[in-house]
C-alpha cells in the first residue's frame, strides 16, 4: 500500500481514519461469515476455532441474523466460549439455549427478539470490565437466567418479558439496570 502525499495534517488524518475503518470492517466481516459457519458446526468446533480467532481481537458479529430460518434450526450456543466481544443485536431466535456459555469480553443482545423459550442458565462472564447488553430485547417465551454469574455492567433497560422469567440464584457483581423493563 502506498501512502498518499498528504498536503496537510487534515488530509493525512482523513486518509488514516478511512484506512483504519476499512481494516476494522474487513475483520468484522470475516468474523461474521466465518464465525457463523463454525458456530453452526457445534460447540466443540466453535470452542477450538473461537479461541484462536477471538485472540486476534475484533468482534464476532451475528447482528441481524434470523436464527428462526430453517437453515439455523437446531442451533444451540450451549457451552460455547466466546473469547471476543459478541454482537447479536437485532437477531431473532426461536427456542435457544445459551446455558453454560462463557463470555470473556462482552456481549450485545440489544433489540434481539426471542420468539420461544430462552435458557441462559449458568451463563457467566469472566471479566469485570465488560458490557452485557440486553436492552430493548423481547423475550416471548419462558426465560431462565438462573445461577448466572455476571461481572461487568448489565443492562436490561426497556427489555420485555412476555412470559415467566427467573433470575433464581443469580449474581450481578457490578451494576444491573432494569429501567423501564416490562414483565407481562
Amino acid at each position: 500500500m502506498v501512502l498518499p502525499l498528504a498536503r496537510t495534517f487534515e488530509d493525512f488524518f482523513q486518509f488514516w481514519c478511512e484506512f483504519m475503518a476499512k481494516k476494522i470492517n474487513d475483520k468484522r466481516g470475516l468474523f461474521s461469515e466465518e464465525a457463523l459457519e463454525v458456530a453452526c458446526k457445534g460447540r466443540d468446533d466453535w470452542n477450538s476455532w473461537g479461541g484462536l480467532a477471538g485472540n486476534q481481537g475484533g468482534e464476532f458479529d451475528f447482528s441481524g441474523i434470523d436464527f428462526t430460518k430453517e437453515k439455523y434450526k437446531g442451533i444451540t450456543f450451549e457451552g460455547y466460549i466466546f473469547h471476543s466481544v459478541v454482537n447479536f443485536s437485532g437477531a431473532k431466535f426461536s427456542n435457544i439455549s445459551f446455558a453454560t456459555v462463557e463470555f470473556k469480553r462482552g456481549m450485545n443482545f440489544e433489540k434481539v427478539i426471542f420468539e420461544g423459550d430462552a435458557d441462559f442458565t449458568r451463563m457467566k462472564t469472566s471479566n469485570r470490565y465488560i458490557q452485557i447488553n440486553f436492552s430493548n430485547a423481547t423475550f416471548k417465551g419462558k426465560t431462565l437466567f438462573e445461577k448466572v454469574q455476571l461481572n461487568g455492567d448489565t443492562d436490561f433497560s426497556e427489555a420485555t418479558f412476555k412470559k415467566s422469567v427467573s433470575f433464581k440464584n443469580s449474581y450481578f457483581h457490578d451494576s444491573a439496570k432494569f429501567l423501564k423493563t416490562e414483565l407481562d
